[in-house]
């Protein structure tokens, strides 16, 4: 194999692998391949490299990038280098899929892993990658959870069970997601409630057992306890007074 070409952009670097050119002889010698191998005359494979990881492999080839000095197009290359080529790619791979991961919403640690293992990245690749997000600040357990509580909240006027469940689902260990339930408001989760009483369940303050019941279970599958019911229907009640 030798390295066919380079094309360096400002967010890539792409490198195409081909099997050496055939000449009489080697076709002469040349072992009968299987179909699709990756020696196969006239294949070649393409990496895809971040600048970063462009850099980190020419440094272990002995190269010096910052003069300059880069592996050359036409570089024959032997095991280790293709081994080190493939390596790099999945690792820029794997960042930058984790990367369209947290831009769509806040993740644990832990969910973030195994979406990175379901998409078939090594071990290796998986743990690098959380290793940069930890260090650069983009993966932050305590500070997801907080958010995805207070987003809760806002968005969805859970109770605290709730909001605890929906993080544990999340990826988020217990003790993370506890931690994230005492930043909340005590007054913004009465006000949600309160919400929820006047537009949504106002059976609780019904004088019918059975509507109250019902607007009480309700409530309680949103997250709030009985206790937190009990105080809300006497805060409306005292309202109508």
């Amino acid at each position: 194999m030798y390295l066919k070409s380079i094309q360096i952009t400002s967010s890539s670097v792409a490198l195409t692998a081909a099997p050496e050119e055939p000449t009489e002889l080697n076709e002469l010698n040349r072992p009968n391949e299987p179909e699709g191998s990756k020696n196969s005359r006239g294949r070649g494979q393409i990496f895809v490299l971040s600048p970063r990881e462009w850099e980190a492999f020419n440094r272990a080839l002995g190269y010096d990038p910052a003069a300059g000095l880069t592996l050359p197009e036409g570089s024959p290359l032997d095991e280790r280098m293709f081994t080190l080529l493939e390596e790099a790619a999945e690792r820029t791979a794997a960042l930058r899929y984790a990367a369209r991961v947290l831009s769509a919403a806040d993740s644990s640690e832990g969910a973030l892993r195994r979406k990175l293992s379901a998409k078939g990245f090594s071990p290796a690749a998986v743990d690098d990658t959380v290793r940069r997000l930890r260090s650069r600040g983009y993966l932050d357990d305590r500070t997801a959870a907080a958010r995805y509580a207070g987003s809760l909240l806002a968005s969805k006027r859970y109770g605290r069970r709730r909001i605890l469940e929906m993080l544990l689902a999340r990826g988020f260990d217990r003790d993370t997601a506890r931690e994230a339930l005492d930043t909340l408001s005590p007054d913004e989760l009465a006000d949600a409630l309160d919400f929820l009483i006047r537009r949504r369940c106002p059976g609780v303050l019904s004088p019918d057992s059975a509507a109250r019941k019902k607007a009480a279970a309700a409530l309680m599958r949103l997250g709030y306890s009985t206790d937190e019911i009990r105080e809300a229907v006497r805060r409306a009640r005292d309202g109508e007074t």
